[in-house]
């Protein structure tokens, strides 16, 4: 069971339903960082939904933007349907979702950036599969907005409608999803499973309800719409350096605790990979000296190897290293080699 900050949050707007007569269908929880210039579209397209019964709980994390006087706006004007809740401290995207989690009354949960979007039939489309097939998770499709561009582009690594039973295809965890955003998630999940208060929240999160769900509906539809900036099409500050970098070995950690022992050699390819994205993204910083970076990076490659001590016979790696699949980095002497897609570790 995680330890999460069960702080005292101050309800700025919208009634916490209490002895609700009937469950709604889908709870959409919004935690909101100064996000005013995007939050009225993402409302809207929630709004939008041709699903009508559900709730919108928005958790503002203390904005100093113009973001709560558009909340209180909107919940103004829709005050049956939208909650905003405001945090006492700033407290992290994840500590922000766990409150919302808190009051959600749906038998199902969505999880929305504040700079995000849905098309208008995800939620119907997502929550009648999950009835029709009997499941509490599905999936879906990412698509990428461009900003700069006005262009998206889908992702995901399942591509069909079906039903993943994980027992059987526990490599659904190497190569399925970790985001947040692209699944709907049965709400009892969550009676045993919370986001930490660390950077990278969801990697520490979403497997173990993947594993905890037990079956997984996958649909080829997009679920999410996932805004990036510039020409960036992982994230906004994968340049920029962050003192949080060592988070990813606590995220790794904590997955691991919650996810049982028989699916060890498939966390460990998940490690391996996380830990590989994570140097190359500190490769790629330009605001760290090269001094700084080769100490980062040494550093997490040394963790990496003390944590995964079978990592040169796992049969996941050996197909990465083989296919090219992800990045791979080298590191002798204190030294690393530029980070890039290689054909074959060098041994």
């Amino acid at each position: 069971m995680l330890l999460y900050n069960k702080m005292i949050n101050k309800v700025i707007v919208g009634d916490i339903l209490e002895g609700a007569k009937d469950k709604l269908k889908v709870s959409i929880i919004i935690p909101n960082y100064n996000n005013g210039r995007y939050i009225e579209e993402c409302l809207n397209s929630v709004l939008n939904q041709t699903l009508k019964d559900i709730e919108i709980i928005v958790i503002d994390d203390c904005s100093t933007d113009d973001s709560m006087e558009i909340l209180r706006s909107f919940q103004t004007k829709y005050p049956d349907k939208i909650k905003v809740i405001r945090n006492q401290e700033n407290s992290g995207a994840g500590l922000s979702r766990n409150n919302g989690l808190d009051i959600a009354t749906g038998e199902f949960i969505k999880f929305l950036d504040a700079d995000d979007t849905m098309n208008p039939d995800v939620l119907e489309k997502m929550y009648n599969a999950a009835k029709k097939n009997n499941v509490r998770a599905v999936l879906g499709v990412v698509s990428i907005m461009q900003s700069t561009k006005n262009k998206q582009d889908n992702y995901n690594v399942n591509n069909n409608y079906e039903v993943i039973n994980i027992e059987e295809s526990k490599e659904d965890l190497i190569y399925g999803s970790a985001g947040v955003g692209d699944g709907l998630f049965a709400r009892e999940l969550f009676d045993k499973i919370r986001f930490p208060n660390l950077k990278w929240e969801d990697l520490a999160t979403i497997p173990a309800l993947r594993v905890e769900a037990g079956s997984i509906y996958y649909i080829d539809e997009s679920v999410y719409n996932y805004r990036v900036y510039g020409e960036s099409t992982t994230g906004v500050d994968m340049c920029k350096k962050t003192p949080r970098v060592f988070d990813i070995v606590q995220c790794l950690n904590k997955m691991r605790k919650e996810i049982p022992q028989e699916y060890a050699t498939e966390l460990d390819a998940v490690q391996y990979m996380h830990y590989q994205l994570r140097m190359k993204e500190i490769a790629s910083w330009e605001d760290c000296s090269e001094e700084h970076k080769k100490f980062l990076i040494n550093s997490l490659y040394k963790i990496m190897r003390i944590q995964i001590p079978d990592l040169d016979r796992n049969p996941y790696i050996k197909i990465m290293r083989t296919m090219g699949k992800i990045q791979i980095d080298e590191l002798r002497n204190g030294d690393y080699i530029q980070v890039g897609i290689l054909d074959k570790e060098k041994t």
